[in-house]
């Protein structure tokens, strides 16, 4: 069995989202000549592709492939027989993860493959870079072509018509993974939320629906809401998870718990340590069959309410998710 994991991946552009600037999201996953380089270690999209899971249903259009890191182990020595032997050897290794990210929805499926495969983490760098790689070539081109009929046009005006990416990649929680870990404290010393700017659906706590709101008006790079605990007592276990299942099951604030755990031993965690995940067979599968088995368990977790997704306009959606198909089909 496989662990899926679910997440929620934000790109937004100022007051605008991933489909405003779809063909710059598309661009990040699917050209294969980006990399990002992070000490020993490489990060790319591998035999990536984009279209409908669900061939009569528009709203699956998702980008699927494989999330590579090509990276090389080394070692220095080992023992043999009660001695160290001195022996320096390397080896290049590429541990896999698989993806599928489901455009309509912005949610996306994560499967790691292999032993050290890259993370979620991982992934958010990269395609943070990716994204911001296809904003730049983009960005460049509109500015000389504006430039060449409007003398007076500057890069402060290209930048407050189209503002450069934010991307945010924040793992979905299960309920009663967020009763285990918090049950792990004797004491919740604090508990932050940083709120990430959300797509065009607004789940989440309604405070942090507001709190978005009132700092995109006043162009805020981040946000982040702080509550802290009795000296003595900390704060309402049972309350606190309440409010961590409340405030993360739509995957646009990041939490943090500290505090103590039952030895008197300091407890951290985040979003990852609650996260939700599902187990599947992918034993013999192919690809195609992979991608449908989870897109499956993804709408299956969706009408449980398990992921909760807000309400989406069809009507608006669906003939740009069609555009979109139809271009990178013409294009290939």
């Amino acid at each position: 069995m496989t662990d899926v994991q679910f997440a929620n991946l934000s790109i937004r552009f100022g007051q605008k989202e991933l489909l405003d600037y779809k063909e710059l999201v598309t661009g990040a996953f699917l050209k294969d000549t980006y990399v990002r380089k992070y000490g020993r270690s490489s990060y790319h999209f591998l035999d990536t592709k984009i279209g409908l899971i669900d061939k009569d249903d528009p709203m699956s259009a998702a980008i699927w492939g494989r999330f590579v890191k090509e990276t090389t182990l080394e070692r220095q020595q080992f023992v043999s027989e009660g001695s160290l032997v001195q022996d320096p050897k390397t080896l290049e290794s590429a541990p896999t993860s698989f993806f599928a990210f489901f455009l309509a929805d912005h949610r996306l499926a994560f499967v790691p493959e292999t032993k050290h495969a890259p993370t979620l983490g991982n992934l958010e760098t990269t395609v943070r870079k990716f994204v911001q790689n296809e904003y730049d070539t983009w960005s460049k081109a509109l500015y000389r072509s504006t430039k060449e009929r409007v003398s007076t046009y500057t890069w402060k005006k290209l930048y407050a018509d189209h503002v450069p990416p934010s991307v945010a990649l924040v793992p979905l929680t299960a309920r009663e993974s967020i009763e285990a870990f918090v049950g792990r404290f004797s004491k919740i010393e604090s508990l932050t939320v940083y709120v990430v700017k959300r797509n065009q659906d607004m789940n989440g706590a309604d405070l942090f629906e507001a709190l978005v709101k009132k700092s995109e008006e006043m162009d805020a790079s981040s946000a982040r809401f702080v509550v802290n605990g009795d000296k003595d007592d900390g704060l309402d276990i049972e309350n606190t998870t309440d409010f961590v299942s409340e405030t993360t099951e739509g995957g646009y604030e990041r939490v943090s718990l500290r505090g103590m755990d039952q030895n008197g031993d300091v407890l951290k965690g985040t979003n990852e340590d609650f996260k939700l995940t599902t187990e599947l067979d992918f034993s013999g599968l192919t690809d195609e069959q992979k991608l449908q088995n989870v897109f499956q368990s993804y709408e299956a977790n969706k009408v449980a309410g398990v992921i909760k997704v807000s309400e989406r306009n069809k009507d608006l959606i669906i003939p740009i998710l069609r555009r979109l198909i139809e271009g990178q089909n013409e294009s290939n």
